[in-house]
């Protein structure tokens, strides 16, 4: 009796063994499907994201800078750290005279911006075009010494310019594919 007792014992271990296996298995295999459904609702949100980014630069270049600011501004309250997004925002800004709100998105735009940065909504949106961003805002609200400091960035030169031909140098670069 001993003996059976002992053999139904080790038959019992295994059997919760392989039990165990089992349940870990199918464990691994539901998260790992959960994984590939949060993955994949992920990426269908930036997708998303990136189409209306996209919409919203149409939108700026027709001059609706009122829905441009609300797709952009739905885009950042997803992901504020966003760089399309803040330096599209930081634009709009600009063009309503809000600067103290245009400095704070481009600082952001900034922070974010990879070196290597390209818009993806425009590709001559770069690196450059937030540091004229920044130089445009800076030289607006009368802070002429960062607004150098920004153009220095985009033209690598040591200048530092007067006022006046900051604000012309500024013009130039606006004009000019950076």
């Amino acid at each position: 009796m001993f003996l059976s007792f002992r053999m139904n014992k080790n038959y019992i271990e295994m059997l919760s063994l392989r039990v165990l296996a089992v349940v870990v298995c199918i464990c691994v295999l539901s998260c790992g499907d959960r994984d590939f459904d949060n993955t994949l609702t992920v990426t269908e949100e930036l997708v998303d994201q990136t189409d209306i980014i996209k919409k919203a630069g149409l939108l700026i270049e027709e001059g609706d800078l009122d829905e441009a600011f609300d797709l952009m501004s739905n885009v950042l309250s997803k992901e504020p750290s966003n760089v399309d997004a803040n330096i599209a925002l930081a634009g709009i800004y600009l063009a309503r005279d809000q600067f103290t709100k245009a400095l704070d998105v481009a600082n952001r735009a900034f922070v974010n911006a990879s070196q290597d940065y390209v818009s993806s909504f425009n590709p001559h949106v770069n690196k450059k075009t937030i540091h004229l961003t920044l130089a445009q805002t800076y030289y607006y609200i009368g802070d002429f010494n960062r607004s150098n400091d920004q153009v220095r960035q985009i033209i690598n030169k040591n200048v530092n310019l007067t006022p006046e031909a900051l604000g012309m140098e500024i013009e130039r670069l606006a004009r000019k594919d950076l």
